[in-house]
């Protein structure tokens, strides 16, 4: 997986974490912490990338570089939420994996059905998304 370093990002999950531990410090013993889904499976960021003449796009239509830096980004979420697991014994840390439960949607999209997820069987529609660029 080529992913690109983001100082941004890393700053962002920085200030999350020490909130997190903040709130950890005030009291909360049960806290659930979710990742993030699959921004490249957005018609936003599809419509977006599509003047992008380097974008690569995976066998649903989405946004490859995007999903990989999302996945990127909870790798990193997750290794942080086990040192605080491991920190805080006494807190129950729950890691919502968005990620996962979306991209196993999209892996099981032809037994679920187009009622459950219209856009996977109609690749355009994914791929224009509601701004016209």
């Amino acid at each position: 997986m080529k992913i690109k370093s983001n100082v941004s990002s890393s700053h962002k999950l920085c200030c999350f974490i020490n909130w997190l531990q903040k709130i950890i410090s005030q009291g909360a013993r049960k806290v659930l912490v979710f990742g993030v889904s699959l921004d490249g499976c957005r018609p936003i960021s599809v419509t977006m990338e599509s003047a992008n003449k380097s974008a690569t796009y995976d066998r649903f239509g989405c946004v490859k570089d995007n999903n990989d830096f999302c996945n990127y980004h909870n790798v990193l979420l997750q290794e942080v939420l086990k040192e605080l697991r491991e920190q805080h014994p006494d807190v129950q840390i729950v890691y919502g994996d968005l990620y996962s439960a979306m991209q196993s949607i999209l892996d099981n999209s032809q037994s679920l059905g187009e009622c459950f997820f219209p856009f996977i069987h109609n690749y355009p529609l994914i791929l224009k998304g509601c701004l016209r660029v």
